[in-house]
């Protein structure tokens, strides 16, 4: 898979679960994947890792709580 298209799918992932996460966290995986894309990428692989896992804990505790407004 080319980097510009594995980049638009993680792209088009973080818009299909702007339900769950939190605009903060969207910003940031966006930001990730930038910066990953042009040139930092190893390096960040791991932040991007633990920021997605992160990011389903409130989005999750949201759902089940009743409170996703």
């Amino acid at each position: 898979m080319v980097a510009w298209e594995l980049f638009a799918e993680l792209a088009s992932w973080i818009v299909r679960m702007a339900w769950v996460l939190d605009r903060r966290i969207q910003e940031r995986l966006l930001a990730l994947m930038v910066g990953a894309f042009f040139g930092q990428g190893r390096r960040l692989a791991g932040v991007v890792q633990f920021t997605v896992g992160q990011a389903f804990q409130p989005g999750v505790s949201r759902l089940l709580s009743g409170k996703n407004a």
